[in-house]
């Protein structure tokens, strides 16, 4: 069979070109600020309290981050299914997402339980005790911002497949603006431990603020019914 090739021009769908600039756009900002304050934070820690000691910092963060393949996985499943079902069937869409919720917040506060439980013996074995002595305790606080990242996943799904990355980009901006300022105080204060806490409470509030947008999806889908 032969393949035709035609020129669609973008002034006859202004609209539609119009529409995904715009999402490109705010999903481009999203994508660029979130990776920035996962990994940002280190370069400002390290600044403060020297490279030396970075490591404390950074060597349990990068074995906790590597649990969140298992939301990931999740989200990555259900996302079709929820984008489908937002356009036909709301009340489904909604007990997927209850549900979801109610599996990975099961299934992470079980893992970082453990991670958290565990800390100082896994990290005793796997480096020194001597280096699990300076870092057991601030892999126990990441744990839980594990978990709040891992549940954020869900509402974030939600808010993705309803097209919204407008209102997600924004989430990130404001938090990109409120946490590097917070860490530095914290950090200059307190420490590691300074850092470790910003970060789980960043992790916190951003779940807090998906589910808000989520919430809003339904709120709007079920007005719309």
């Amino acid at each position: 069979q032969k393949t035709s090739f035609f020129w669609i021009s973008p002034r006859k769908h202004s609209k539609d070109v119009a529409e995904l600039a715009s999402f490109g756009s705010w999903m481009t900002l999203s994508n660029i600020i979130s990776p920035l304050m996962v990994t940002g934070d280190r370069f400002v820690v390290s600044s403060i309290v020297g490279a030396s000691l970075v490591a404390y910092y950074t060597v349990p963060f990068e074995i906790f981050i590597r649990f969140l393949v298992l939301p990931a996985a999740l989200t990555a499943a259900i996302f079709p299914k929820l984008s489908a079902l937002l356009a036909t069937d709301r009340l489904e869409a909604l007990q997927l997402f209850k549900r979801s919720v109610s599996f990975i917040a099961l299934v992470m506060l079980i893992v970082c339980s453990v991670a958290a439980l565990l800390a100082y013996t896994g990290i005793s074995f796997w480096l020194v005790s001597d280096f699990a002595e300076h870092s057991w305790y601030l892999a126990s606080v990441m744990a839980l911002g594990i978990l709040f990242n891992s549940i954020a996943q869900v509402p974030h799904a939600v808010v993705q497949a309803a097209g919204n990355a407008k209102g997600t980009a924004i989430v990130h901006l404001i938090e990109f603006c409120i946490y590097f300022p917070l860490l530095y105080v914290s950090v200059k204060t307190f420490g590691l431990t300074g850092a470790v806490i910003v970060w789980v409470g960043r992790a916190f509030v951003d779940m807090l603020l998906m589910f808000a947008l989520s919430q809003k999806v339904f709120s709007v889908e079920g007005e719309g019914k």
